[in-house]
């Protein structure tokens, strides 16, 4: 059932960005913010799914796009000397070839120069102004501390969190 009502969701999030649902009325000179809310391990055949392809669509129609990794998902923000000592799990999982295509042509360059592993989409997507948060208190629970963890993501504690949540015109959560 949850799979069912986070592919709602999803598809919920996406005619939202298709529509181009207007902003809130004296919400002038705010970007509307898109937070997506990821507490599930990727797995190695479809580390993602559609989660790249949604930011930047979001990005495209204006949203300012934050990714909160929560629960179990933080793990992906472990570095660790099993994947080359500054590197974490995302780093060793492949972009698909279909996906990277697809996802460099909407941002304008060639496949080639497009980010190989899912690690480096996400310093790319950073770089575009992405922010990736990680649970200060889900870390803890797994035992990473902030040193231990991918400087590209900004570790938040749960009053940060309540921010972000009760901040977002839009809500995904996978």
């Amino acid at each position: 059932m949850i799979v069912r009502v986070t592919g709602i969701a999803v598809w919920f999030a996406l005619c939202l960005m298709v529509s181009g649902a207007p902003a809130d009325v004296g919400a002038e000179n705010t970007a509307r913010t898109f937070l997506i809310h990821i507490t599930t391990l990727p797995n190695s055949e479809d580390p993602f799914r559609d989660i790249p392809l949604m930011v930047l669509a979001a990005l495209e129609k204006g949203y300012a796009v934050s990714m909160l990794f929560d629960g179990p998902a933080v793990k992906v923000s472990r570095l660790g000397a099993w994947y080359g000592g500054d590197t974490t799990i995302l780093d060793r999982m492949p972009v698909p070839e279909s996906a990277k295509q697809v996802m460099a042509e909407k941002v304008g360059l060639s496949a080639g120069s497009f980010p190989d592993n899912h690690g480096d989409l996400l310093r790319f997507l950073r770089g575009r102004g992405v922010n990736l948060y990680v649970s200060q208190e889900a870390m803890a629970q797994y035992s990473i501390m902030d040193e231990d963890a991918d400087n590209v993501f900004a570790s938040v504690p749960p009053e940060r969190m309540v921010s972000l949540f009760a901040g977002a015109d839009v809500y995904v959560s996978y």
